[in-house]
């Protein structure tokens, strides 16, 4: 896939594409040298990370809207700690679709 490829994916998509792992730094470093690209990756990650702490035994306290965002309060008993994760409705989207379908590489 190229760079000019890429730009015809919603960030939806491509975010998607990133957590899925069909779309990696590697194979397409002139897409996450761009502003695009770098913001996309990191909203990828959060997404991620989140899906992979519920997948290893954190559990949701809570998901609400606060302040146009949305804030999920995680718990994770076995290690100890309470948090608030807060995503726009962009990343909201894209981690019920993760969060259901589970993470690749790995973890479920």
């Amino acid at each position: 896939m190229s760079l000019e490829d890429l730009t015809t994916f919603s960030d939806v998509e491509i975010i998607a594409k990133i957590i899925s792992g069909d779309i990696t730094r590697n194979k397409h470093y002139e897409f996450f040298n761009t502003s695009r690209g770098r913001r996309l990756q990191s909203k990828s990650k959060s997404i991620k990370a989140l899906v992979e702490e519920l997948a290893s035994g954190a559990t949701v306290v809570s998901e609400k809207k606060q302040e146009g965002r949305m804030a999920i309060k995680i718990k994770n008993d076995d290690k100890n700690y309470v948090k608030t994760v807060f995503f726009d409705q962009e990343s909201w989207e894209i981690y019920s679709k993760t969060r259901k379908k589970g993470v690749k590489n790995g973890k479920k």
